[in-house]
């Protein structure tokens, strides 16, 4: 049923126009590009931003679940995330030998 039709049969949803949505938004002039999306058991965004080739980290940004900027994350270039549970980060890195491990990391004051 288009969103339209919903309306009309006495939905309580509102159509916004577009420049009330625009109006709503708190955007900084310029965000870098994300490369990677994760959300979190507690519904904050982790979202991994663009990076140098030549940086020794990756960084993510976390969106709290009302949409605002929460915080920011550094972890080691080459750790691959699979999930943010309980205040802890885990996912898999490699050892000198590129061999694959295991790996978790706390995260204070953060999700």
């Amino acid at each position: 049923m288009p969103l339209t039709e919903a309306y009309q049969r006495g939905s309580r949803a509102r159509p916004y126009s577009l420049a009330e949505l625009e109006a709503a938004l708190a955007r900084p002039p310029h965000w870098p590009s994300a490369v990677s999306v994760q959300i979190t058991d507690d519904g904050h965004v982790w979202l991994a931003v663009g990076s140098h080739p030549s940086q020794t980290d990756q960084r993510w940004v976390v969106i709290a679940p009302d949409g605002t900027p929460a915080y920011s994350v550094n972890l080691p270039v080459g750790f691959r995330l699979y999930t943010v549970r309980g205040g802890r980060v885990w996912g898999v890195g490699t050892d000198e030998f590129d061999v694959p491990y295991v790996q978790r990391f706390g995260v204070r004051g953060g999700s």
